[in-house]
């Protein structure tokens, strides 16, 4: 995302501080996407094999049936305790099988979710970005007002924005009060 269009190489000031730490921002939202890339190819492969683990589960289930059914007419027999064994251990397999594809789920739900919140994050360094670029070029007419008015419109998202990327967003939001 970082085209280098919204560097004012020797600006100072507050918008450019502002300037500065969109282009941070910026390079964090990149690396987060690129994570977010990573974490939804796990998601998918686990979920391709979790498709196939429902015949697991089906299997173990079946299993525990089956062994049901056997009975032995000797009392010294090991086989119903064995058989009991068998049983218990199918049934924390399908357990656990069950579990696992709920938690993958969960997980996928969470991974588009985040990759929600990266793309607002996204958005809103673009338009920091070029309203603080404008700011330092003196296109506002009222830099103050233009300023004041920016951070009426991100200072809602900048929260949920700075949570998402560990920090990086507060030394906007300083600058951003400096000019309030």
């Amino acid at each position: 995302m970082d085209s280098g269009a919204n560097r004012r190489e020797g600006a100072e000031g507050p918008a450019a501080e502002i300037l500065g730490g969109a282009r941070r921002v910026e390079a964090s939202s990149d690396s987060l996407v690129d994570r977010i890339g990573d974490f939804r190819e796990v998601v998918s492969s686990l979920g391709a094999w979790l498709d196939g683990a429902e015949s697991i589960r089906d299997r173990a289930q079946r299993a525990a049936a089956l062994v049901r059914t056997l009975a032995s007419e000797d009392p010294e027999s090991s086989a119903p305790g064995l058989a009991e064994r068998i049983i218990e251990r199918c049934e924390r397999a399908a357990t656990a099988v069950t579990g696992l594809k709920d938690s993958v789920a969960s997980f996928a739900d969470a991974m588009e979710s985040m990759a929600f919140s990266a793309a607002l994050i996204r958005l809103h360094t673009l338009v920091l970005g070029a309203y603080a670029a404008s700011v330092v070029d003196g296109a506002e007419a009222d830099e103050s007002l233009a300023m004041h008015e920016l951070v009426h419109s991100l200072e809602a998202d900048l929260s949920t924005d700075d949570e998402a990327l560990g920090g990086a967003i507060e030394p906007i939001r300083a600058a951003l009060a400096a000019l309030n």
